[in-house]
């Protein structure tokens, strides 16, 4: 679902995407969540059966993510794998 949004680098990977502060990745996560919202059942027939990381809670999670970009502009991204 990321991949197909194009979001699956920026977010879990942003410095191999070129993306080191959260003023780079805000923008990115703007256009993801409108490509997200504005075709719902494309996006949802990637949700797990399980319900872990459904289309639903991935939206919670990036508005979240993009709210604390926006918040903090100048922080540094960082990922664990």
């Amino acid at each position: 679902m990321a991949d197909e949004a194009g979001l699956y680098k920026p977010v879990w990977r942003p410095g191999e995407a070129g993306i080191n502060k959260a003023s780079q990745l805000a923008p990115i996560l703007i256009n993801g969540l409108g490509v997200l919202v504005g075709n719902p059942d494309h996006f949802k027939q990637y949700n797990p059966k399980n319900g872990y990381g459904s289309y639903d809670s991935f939206l919670v999670f990036l508005g979240e993510l993009l709210l604390a970009c926006l918040a903090y502009p100048e922080a540094r991204l960082h990922t664990s794998r």
